[in-house]
């Protein structure tokens, strides 16, 4: 998980970013993975004083987390109910005898009937769902310090610029 991030442009509300990597990073076997941190962008709701450079903490509002919520696991568990359902009448009217197996056979085809929608969307609109918000500004000369530190050190730190 990445919280912290560094700002590298500013304009109009939307901050450019780029992941730091955090304590959270140091038991994780992929070490590589912020050095392959893609830039995202960020936007400004609280009007917080940013500028290229930066140190911001990284968060998700209250609505897109619910959004998230009930997009991921209260549409495939409603689906999967569905498929439950319709699985009996389906059977009868294919002249079928309806068991406890066809029932789950609609439950799973509701299941990936649902994996399939979430996944279309997520790969088609999910940027614009949910938008990463900067929660707080940090002091950046402690953790450059830090950072140049650990650099000298030889840790495996990302170089914030």
């Amino acid at each position: 998980m990445r919280d912290k991030a560094l700002v590298l442009k500013y304009e109009n509300g939307i901050a450019t970013v780029k992941p730091l990597l955090s304590d959270t990073c140091i038991n994780c076997n992929s070490s590589t993975c912020s050095h392959k941190s893609s830039v995202f962008v960020a936007t400004n709701p609280k009007q917080l004083p940013v500028k290229p450079g930066s140190l911001v903490k990284i968060g998700a509002s209250v609505k897109s987390q619910i959004v998230q919520t009930i997009f991921s696991v209260g549409f495939p568990l409603i689906t999967a109910l569905i498929g439950y359902s319709i699985s009996t009448p389906l059977a009868k009217a294919l002249n079928r005898i309806p068991t406890e197996s066809t029932k789950v056979a609609g439950l799973f085809i509701g299941l990936l009937i649902a994996m399939a929608i979430v996944f279309f969307v997520s790969q088609t609109k999910g940027t614009t769902l949910t938008k990463p918000q900067i929660t707080s500004v940090e002091d950046t000369s402690s953790t450059m310090n830090q950072t140049l530190s650990k650099d000298k050190a030889g840790q495996n730190t990302p170089c914030p610029l």
